[in-house]
């Protein structure tokens, strides 16, 4: 609340559809601040509406590509889809598999690489998946992709969440938690800035935070 009048100095929608996928344990009540948000800012966010997320390979075949499919089907243009931790893995295969479907992904602490086992959740990754930790990582989805990670993460290594750079790839820290990403100010500017980019025309993200985006950074701090 202390923040909001900075953000709505974010990004500004173009109306398109926007796919939001909870982490591990976790259900659309843990993305429903961000998609409030989102919405305000002029954009079509959308809950997986899959429940508890229990990390579940087929969840893709299940849930997430078929909700891409509509939404697209429903809209006629590409959907962005955001992921939260183990929704983030979720994010960037559906757009390997959907990749005329996907605008852009963005992952919130979510493990995009290696070290496949420096974090507190691999073996109920592997339990509930019955994929080995190494499947949570593979090269970037051939779409625009963002990397929101943060060294205070605490759950997970923050080199995982570091992907490889290229012409349609950025890693962008932010001091944070690693449930606490999917509400922090400067991540949901962040968020809004990288959706509000015309489709086709994908730049990485320059940090030229509002005036007022120093004092928000010292609030957030203190918090």
């Amino acid at each position: 609340m202390a923040a909001s009048g900075w953000l709505m100095l974010a990004g500004r929608g173009d109306g398109h559809s926007v796919l939001v996928l909870p982490g591990l344990f976790s259900t659309d009540v843990h993305t429903s601040l961000l998609r409030t948000f989102l919405r305000a800012q002029g954009f079509d966010p959308h809950p997986w509406g899959g429940g508890l997320n229990l990390g579940r390979w087929n969840s893709k075949e299940e849930l997430v590509l078929p909700a891409i499919r509509t939404l697209n089907d429903r809209a006629g243009a590409p959907v962005s889809v955001i992921g939260a931790s183990m929704g983030g893995v979720f994010a960037r295969e559906a757009a390997r598999r959907a990749r005329d479907r996907v605008r852009s992904v963005i992952t919130l602490c979510s493990p995009v690489s290696g070290p496949h086992r420096a974090n507190h959740v691999w073996p109920w990754f592997e339990l509930l998946s019955g994929q080995p930790a190494e499947s949570a990582s593979a090269p970037p989805p051939p779409v625009p992709s963002t990397s929101i990670y943060s060294r205070s993460d605490g759950v997970l290594a923050w080199q995982s969440c570091v992907q490889p750079e290229s012409p349609m790839t950025e890693n962008i820290e932010i001091d944070a938690g690693h449930l606490g990403m999917a509400w922090h100010p400067l991540a949901l500017y962040v968020i809004a800035d990288r959706l509000a980019q015309p489709a086709g025309l994908w730049n990485r993200f320059l940090p030229a935070w509002p005036s007022s985006g120093c004092a928000v950074q010292s609030l957030v701090g203190a918090i």
